[in-house]
């Protein structure tokens, strides 16, 4: 760990050209929940970076109890079919407000098993009360760094 930097360093980044984002707008949710999950590919192509960030109209204090646990939960799906658990990287790290270690999850992005086009649910007491799309995106680290490739 850098001294001046408090942060764990990064693992490498892939050299996928997209990463993901899912967004969630009030006004499509009944509980008025506002958030984004991003998903950045690691090098070895078989981890993903999973990040969420999410706020209701009182604050960030209405996605979790009064106990600090999250109200909601977040699941990766295929055709209906959970696939992953997003509910730890997406509301433990909302909750934190800063992600100190990056949450890595067996997911790609570029590979033949893409989360691009798949759904986020998100649940409240086991009911969805929202859902999305994954999007592509173009990489960050290609708009800083024109030497990317």
């Amino acid at each position: 760990m850098d001294k001046k930097n408090p942060f764990p360093k990064l693992p490498p980044l892939s050299k996928c050209k997209i990463s993901g984002s899912v967004r969630f707008i009030p006004q499509y949710n009944i509980d008025n929940l506002f958030g984004v999950i991003s998903f950045t590919e690691v090098l070895d192509g078989n981890e993903t970076i999973v990040d969420g960030v999410f706020s209701t109209p009182v604050g960030v204090s209405g996605i979790k109890t009064t106990k600090g646990k999250p109200v909601y939960t977040a699941e990766l799906l295929h055709m209906d079919e959970m696939i992953y658990d997003l509910s730890v990287p997406v509301f433990n790290n909302a909750i934190e407000l800063v992600t100190p270690v990056p949450y890595l999850a067996p997911l790609t992005i570029c590979g033949k098993d893409s989360i691009i086009g798949k759904t986020v649910v998100i649940k409240r007491e086991g009911k969805e009360i929202a859902r999305a799309e994954i999007s592509a995106l173009k990489s960050f680290e290609h708009l800083v760094d024109p030497n990317y490739t």
